[in-house]
């Protein structure tokens, strides 16, 4: 918000905090004795003794934990940053009530009659943000807060287990001790002044029997490699030790899946040497001790027991200095840049805006109360001796890197063809054409039916999805008789206080205010530019700098990539022609560009894709979603008919139709790729409502996965929710900002007008930035729907649609960068998934076979619709 008073009064307190005025609380008491200080032990205590890793900044879980926690932070900086953090969720987050208790949903429908559940439980996600956050800020209001503090923030956020929230880094030397790290683990063998054996791998496997089996691979100083199958650790089974890891939120941000299943095969994977005298590592953002111990007990089939060391790795501090940093009393005061960003553009609006009006007296949001991971890649080394090589890889350009990247790879076996689907982070190919999943999708059939080959299998196993038109083609693709329908009204928003106090108290003030500016005559508009101050130009033009470098969250707007950011030239060049041209009628034109602006800076554009046009304030409707009542928006479409029939169009060219599907994941997937599966899934699984046309017979198809828990239903193709993280939660304070701009420009009675709608309206229902965090955080804004389900179903982020087969085995090597595995994978894959008849199980194609479609079976009045190719774009 552009709470000036309140960002002033949070940076005097800063001020004064670090004069001393307060300072007391930030440092630790000076007559603490040494050997009370959780700090202050010797190193040789805090650190491990690691070779080749210099021993230096290998620090201790617990006394990093127990350090930090002792180490305090200025209490009422960070009550302010868990009370922006708690209002920014409650506002944006879609998930912020419905996480608690998905079952507590009135209405409620989820497809129970097909196997469907929900995930619940805290093993799954389900986590009371509101309770959870609104207890740390008792806790810290009572006891303080120290660095530990952040780690249990991420810690909370962590339960959620979801990819598409993700926290900010934290400014400063507060940013850099409480950011990731690596933590790695040492058997005793290998620490320093020890018999030194090289590790080359830590294997898990389920065997014949199902259970899991754990080996560690040494190699002796001759080279010859010495394998350990491990027992028990710490007196665990090692199906235990991996299901306790995985059950633990410390952890999770390496395996943010709400599916178990794929959280253990995000272990299973991630799990392995580094270093060469590491047995692996984990990333942690959380209090270390929490997420390991400083050692635990191997024990191994031989009966030999080793005790194996937990060590946190300080990177890019060199000796000693992670110890010295935290035993120099450090006061962490500094802002991050969202804050000082917004912080600038509070300044900026009172510099703009003073010359025609009073200082600002602008109040922070009240209380509740009182009124939405690509997959993180090891160093596994490769099996070159059993690589699967696919006939054909293709790369393409990244979407949001820009860099060109292997997305894809097909290849043609003897009995089926295999599409391998890393990441759905494209749109277009390298030739600039749209949709570039349809062209694989036909060159993968081309070489399909150059072989004769009627069986597909897709593998997304690892994909962390991308640009959601990329999925939707690949599952038209697959099924091209799919009408459009299926796609409508599968998407919406919660109708929050922000959209509220936009669409009901901004929106019809500037349609009012378009009418009265009609109504102006030249010459009034040109006595009232006469009265503004002669820099009226470079002043805006300030503003609208400070504008963009908050949407930004960057003063070097070259750095922008977020093209939302930057729509303001049309405004910039009305301005100079102004400064040129100093007429009434340029002063019109100049305001009627402002106006327009806020159709792209509200409360409905924090999504990158979506319009404000698709929704429609007006069609809101009460829900309860997690015990609380919520407005939701109407629902709305991503993919658009246009695009639709682009897809369809080109999907039919191809003349080759497959008699099987098989979908192939280990669930470390999530985002579009969960909307694709869930697609596919959903259209064979409720094929006698989708298919009412028999001459067109749904293609079948097989949800196959693997690793996981013991319990096949843990893990799913998608193991976190199918929603999307190109969110920009700053564009709604740029509406706050361009009112400001309005009260500038406007003749004073409407100005006037626009401050009390400002700021005794729209501005109580926005969140300030959280003080210490570089950026905002990135958190889902929309819920996806299943067409098949009943009007206010549950959102399919929260429906667990299980598989139809698992295969109890682990396969680590899955990806293009390690596909050591594939083959063995796909070989049991095609066993287990595909049928063993060679009766096809879709009818030879005839002439007028293309033009029959199947729709769902709804209300005529609902589903008025035809097949794609009668459409005069399905050519």
């Amino acid at each position: 918000m552009l709470y000036l008073p309140f960002a002033a009064g949070l940076l005097l307190l800063v001020a004064s905090s670090a004069a001393g005025d307060g300072g007391a609380s930030l440092l630790r008491p000076s007559n603490r004795r040494v050997q009370e200080d959780p700090c202050a032990v010797s190193f040789d205590e805090a650190s491990v003794a690691v070779p080749t890793l210099s021993a230096a900044f290998m620090l201790k879980p617990s006394y990093v934990t127990e350090c930090f926690a002792s180490i305090p932070v200025n209490r009422s900086l960070a009550l302010e940053h868990i009370e922006s953090l708690r209002r920014t969720f409650e506002q944006y987050y879609c998930f912020y009530d419905i996480a608690n208790d998905a079952a507590d949903s009135n209405p409620i429908s989820f497809q129970e009659e097909l196997g469907y559940s929900l995930f619940s439980g805290p093993l799954e996600g389900q986590v009371n943000l509101e309770e959870e956050l609104t207890s740390l800020l008792d806790t810290v209001d009572t006891e303080g807060a120290t660095m530990a503090t952040f780690f249990d923030i991420q810690t909370i956020f962590n339960k959620l287990y979801d990819a598409h929230v993700s926290l900010p880094m934290l400014a400063g030397d507060l940013g850099t001790l409480t950011g990731f790290h690596d933590m790695y683990v040492f058997p005793e063998r290998n620490l320093l002044g020890t018999t030194y054996n090289q590790i080359l791998a830590w294997t898990p496997q389920y065997n014949d029997a199902g259970d899991l089996e754990l080996s560690i691979t040494f190699a002796g100083s001759d080279g010859n490699e010495m394998p350990e199958n491990i027992v028990s650790i710490d007196g665990m089974t090692p199906y235990e030790w991996y299901y306790d890891l995985v059950s633990k939120p410390e952890p999770s941000v390496v395996w943010p899946y709400q599916a178990i299943g794929a959280r253990l095969n995000g272990a299973f994977s991630f799990l392995e040497p580094n270093s060469g005298v590491d047995a692996f590592r984990i990333v942690t953002r959380s209090r270390p001790s929490a997420t390991l111990p400083d050692s635990f007990t191997v024990t191994y089939a031989t009966g030999e027991v080793e005790t194996y060391y937990a060590a946190l790795a300080f990177r890019g501090l060199n000796a000693t200095q992670a110890y010295d940093y935290v035993n120099s009393s450090p006061v962490f005061l500094t802002p991050g840049s969202a804050f000082t960003n917004f912080v600038l553009l509070a300044l900026t609006v009172n510099e703009t805006v003073e010359e025609k009006s009073a200082p600002h007296d602008l109040k922070p949001a009240p209380k509740r109360n009182e009124i939405v991971p690509e997959k993180i890649k090891t160093t596994r080394s490769k099996k070159a001796a059993s690589q699967f090589v696919f006939e054909e890889t293709i790369p393409l350009r990244n979407a949001q890197t820009l860099a060109i990247e292997d997305m894809a790879a097909f290849s043609i076996e003897d009995d089926y063809a295999v599409l391998k689907i890393q990441k759905f982070i494209f749109d277009i190919d390298l030739q600039g054409n749209n949709f570039a999943m349809v062209e694989i999708w036909s060159n993968f059939t081309a070489a399909a039916k150059a072989k004769g080959i009627r069986r597909a299998m897709v593998d997304i196993s690892g994909n962390g999805g991308g640009v959601a038109t990329s999925g939707d083609a690949l599952a038209i693709s697959m099924y091209p008789f799919i009408p459009y329908e299926f796609f409508q009204d599968q998407y919406d928003q919660t109708y929050n206080e922000v959209m509220r106090a936009t669409h009901l108290t901004i929106f019809p003030f500037l349609e009012e205010l378009a009418v009265t500016i009609r109504g102006y005559s030249n010459a009034f508009l040109q006595e009232y530019l006469d009265s503004l101050p002669e820099d009226i130009n470079g002043r805006i033009q300030s503003l609208l700098l400070s504008l963009a470098s908050f949407c930004c969250n960057t003063q070097d707007l070259t750095q922008c990539r977020d093209p939302r950011c930057l729509p303001m030239g049309a405004l910039i060049e009305s301005l100079n022609t102004l400064d040129e041209f100093p007429t009434g009628p340029q002063l019109r034109i100049v305001w009627n560009v402002l106006l327009q602006n806020f159709a792209a800076f509200n409360a409905f554009n924090t999504l990158f894709s979506l319009q404000l046009d698709r929704v429609d304030p007006q069609q809101s409707f009460e829900v309860i979603r997690g015990g609380e009542m919520h407005n939701l928006t109407n629902r709305f479409p991503f993919l658009t008919e246009a695009e639709y029939y682009e897809i369809v169009a080109r999907a039919f060219q191809n003349d080759w139709q497959f008699d099987e599907y098989v979908v192939v994941s280990d669930g470390t997937a999530g985002s579009t790729t969960a909307i694709f599966s869930s697609r596919v899934q959903q259209l064979w699984n409720n094929r006698d409502t989708m298919w009412n046309n028999r001459d067109v017979l749904p293609v079948p198809l097989t949800a196959v996965t693997y690793g996981g828990t013991t319990d096949p239903s843990d893990t799913t193709l998608a193991g976190f929710p199918a929603s999307v993280q190109g969110v920009n939660i700053g564009v709604p304070i740029i509406t706050a900002g361009l009112l400001y701009l309005l009260e500038f420009v406007l003749p004073p009675d409407q100005a006037a007008l626009v401050r009390v709608i400002n700021e005794d309206v729209y501005q109580l229902t926005l969140p300030i930035p959280p003080y210490f965090a570089e950026g905002q955080p990135s958190l889902p804004v929309i819920n996806y729907y299943s067409r098949f389900m009943d009007p206010g179903a549950t959102p399919l982020q929260f429906v667990k649609i299980p598989s139809d087969e698992h295969i109890q085995k682990v396969f680590t090597g899955n990806s293009l960068d390690d596909p050591s595995d594939l083959g063995a994978l796909y070989r049991a894959a095609a066993k287990v998934g595909f049928s063993s008849t060679d009766t096809p199980l879709v009818p030879e194609e005839s002439e007028d076979e293309s033009s029959a479609a199947p729709v769902l079976e709804e209300s005529e009045d609902e589903l008025a619709t035809s097949g794609p190719t009668e459409s005069k774009d399905a050519t």
